[in-house]
């Protein structure tokens, strides 16, 4: 049957058992639900319809024939959206399936893929929905990100209902099958899902834990985040600035589990992450005691300089890892006592500064900045305290 022809049997049986009305707002209660609010412009509202699961749902609705129903998720949230008296069954789910959820995703983005580089910054759309809203977009290949009043910056940054963890190692702990066994997941993440970059040999996904309570202060967001990277260890730890895109994944895998991080429940990982904290910052005291005993070596700042130097001088494709991993290295000097952190944060700056003109600065330079963040949790062993007891050192992890 010809596509023309097929819009047409399908409205005059839409129009035969409804108003027009009714017709017209199930038409674009299935449209939203299918394609998560989102129109493009080469496929028409006609083709979206077409979908038989969605022509199925419209058929028993214009039949009244609904009660004690089994309906996919998607379809019993536009159900009781347009027939809220009705009895429907569904899939067992949790309570991220309708807490309110508000974030941004932007439709110039597909997969890794901008229409132009200026979208990474730019065309950011805020949507009021739920996870599944969430899940929908993704599904599509749309970018997803926290609330901003503008441009996509933490400087515009104006609220985040979820966080993202990514999951790179390509081995099973990035399988989606992990994090369903695992007892933590189940209990504070509403969906996962494989990323672009994913394959059945190295496997990659990315878990979104929806909030039950927004955040509304970037310094706050990052901390939560910290503090959940400290419980998924293999969490790829540069994924944590308050700007951060989380790409779609275009007919990725997907792990539904709706559950939501609760306040009392994000309280407790945060308490406990802060008690993590003050462990950590006692440690770095009594090793800087010790070491005083101690005479360096190799001048300390010489050290560092050498350090960010790489910075400097790494290869495009390899930039975003070294400012990385620089900027964790001296953070963890910063929280062992060997150099303020004005002075960290100056040899990383001189380093992204010394890049070749075409490279990202802005970008490299908050990359160095969070790894100087994490650092500040894990001080290192300096140069010059190398023959002191274990019992002084806390070194790297």
């Amino acid at each position: 049957m010809r596509l023309k022809d097929a819009a047409r049997r399908a409205h005059k049986i839409m129009r035969s058992r409804m108003d027009d009305q009714k017709s017209l707002d199930l038409g674009e209660a299935l449209v939203r639900m299918a394609y998560g609010g989102t129109f493009s412009d080469e496929m028409s509202m006609v083709n979206r319809m077409l979908n038989p699961g969605l022509w199925n749902a419209a058929l028993f609705m214009s039949r009244g024939n609904i009660a004690n129903m089994v309906w996919d998720d998607n379809v019993v949230r536009v159900l009781r959206s347009w027939w809220p008296t009705a009895e429907i069954v569904n899939r067992d789910h949790g309570p991220a399936y309708e807490n309110p959820l508000s974030f941004s995703w932007n439709m110039k983005i597909v997969n890794k893929t901008p229409e132009s580089p200026r979208f990474y910054k730019t065309g950011y759309k805020r949507m009021n929905g739920t996870a599944v809203d969430m899940m929908e977009i993704v599904r599509h290949g749309y970018a997803i990100a926290p609330v901003f009043n503008g441009d996509r910056s933490e400087a515009n940054f104006v609220q985040a209902g979820h966080i993202g963890l990514d999951f790179d190692t390509g081995d099973e702990r990035s399988l989606l099958g992990t994090f369903s066994n695992d007892p933590l997941s189940r209990a504070i993440v509403a969906f996962g899902y494989t990323t672009p970059s994913h394959t059945p040999e190295r496997p990659k996904s990315r878990l979104i834990i929806a909030l039950k309570s927004p955040i509304t202060d970037p310094l706050q967001y990052k901390e939560l985040v910290a503090a959940l990277q400290r419980l998924y260890p293999s969490a790829d730890p540069a994924a944590s600035d308050a700007a951060r895109i989380f790409y779609g994944s275009k007919g990725c895998q997907t792990w539904s589990n709706w559950a939501v991080l609760t306040d009392e429940h994000r309280d407790r990982i945060l308490a406990s992450y802060r008690e993590h904290k003050k462990d950590v910052e006692y440690r770095a005291v009594v090793n800087a005691k010790a070491r005083e005993r101690y005479s360096s070596n190799v001048p300390i700042h010489d050290h560092i300089g050498r350090l960010v130097d790489q910075i400097s001088n790494a290869p495009d494709g390899e930039r975003h890892s070294a400012a990385w991993r620089i900027g964790k290295t001296v953070g963890g000097y910063i929280a062992a006592g060997d150099l303020s952190r004005n002075e960290g944060e100056e040899y990383l700056r001189s380093g992204v500064l010394g890049m070749d003109p075409g490279a990202n600065k802005d970008d490299h330079l908050r990359t160095a900045f969070d790894g100087l963040e994490k650092g500040l949790g894990q001080p290192v062993q300096s140069r010059g305290a190398r023959g002191l007891n274990n019992d002084y050192i806390c070194r790297s992890n």
